[in-house]
C-alpha cells in the first residue's frame, strides 16, 4: 500500500506518494489559501502556478522552461522523504 506524503512551500502543498517498491509518484498540488488544485498555467505572456479555486498567482515564471525546473526542484525536495531523506 502506498503512502501518502506532502510538503509546503510557497503557500502550496504538493502532494504525493511513495510505493512500495519505493518508488516516487508526484501527486497534485493544492493552494494553502484556499485547498484547490494548483495548475500550471502556460500562455504567451503567462506562466504561472495558479490556483483553480481562488485565482492566485503563487508563482510567475519567466517562460515554461523555467517553470519546469522549479517544479523538478519542489518535487525532488518531496522524493527525498521516499528515499530516507529528509523526513516532513
Amino acid at each position: 500500500m502506498a503512502r501518502q506524503i506532502s510538503r509546503e512551500s510557497g503557500g502550496i502543498k504538493y502532494a504525493g506518494s511513495c510505493e512500495p517498491n519505493g518508488f516516487f509518484m508526484p501527486g497534485m498540488m493544492f493552494c494553502l489559501s484556499c485547498g484547490s488544485q494548483v495548475n500550471l498555467h502556460v500562455m504567451e505572456n503567462d506562466v504561472s502556478l495558479t490556483c483553480g479555486g481562488c485565482g492566485k498567482r503563487h508563482r510567475v515564471f519567466k517562460d515554461e522552461e523555467e517553470q519546469q525546473q522549479f517544479l523538478s526542484r519542489e518535487w525532488t525536495l518531496l522524493q527525498k522523504v521516499c528515499e530516507g531523506g529528509a523526513r516532513r
